[in-house]
């Protein structure tokens, strides 16, 4: 049984893969009709579920390789719904935000992890700058 699970693990990683890319090049084509986003974010709310799958549920039976690459992959997902949708969805964002941190901590040194920090860093600037009302109002009502 441990055995199909790590397949599923794989199989999801890729999966997620497929989406992402689906996802980018959708969204080179254009988003310029709300149906052309909605496609766009539909396949990168697809990315994210089949990514999370390989995080939540299979993290025990995954390789290395594919839960840091589940991980990173459910971060870019997060934040590219969080940007094609106009930097609203602060919790969503957030959420990112944590998969960006986790994915750079399970990364060695390298270009690898400085891209991953500069990709955090920059979400992290848009978070709050769309975030800061928001919060500020949250904790001015408790």
């Amino acid at each position: 049984e441990g055995t199909s699970k790590e397949v599923l693990a794989g199989v999801y990683y890729g999966l997620g893969d497929v989406a992402f890319q689906s996802a980018l090049d959708a969204e080179k084509k254009g988003m310029a009709s709300p149906t052309a986003r909605q496609a766009v974010q539909a396949e990168y709310d697809k990315a994210a579920m089949h990514y999370l799958r390989v995080v939540l549920l299979y993290k025990d039976f995954a390789g290395g390789r594919e839960l840091f690459g589940a991980t990173q992959g459910v971060a870019r997902a997060f934040s590219s719904i969080f940007r094609i949708t106009g930097e609203k969805d602060c919790a969503l964002a957030r959420r990112s935000y944590e998969f960006y941190r986790r994915a750079v901590g399970m990364q060695e040194r390298g270009e690898a992890k400085r891209i991953l920090v500069a990709e955090g860093t920059a979400l992290k600037e848009k978070l709050d700058a769309a975030c800061a009302a928001e919060e500020a109002a949250a904790a001015s009502s408790d």
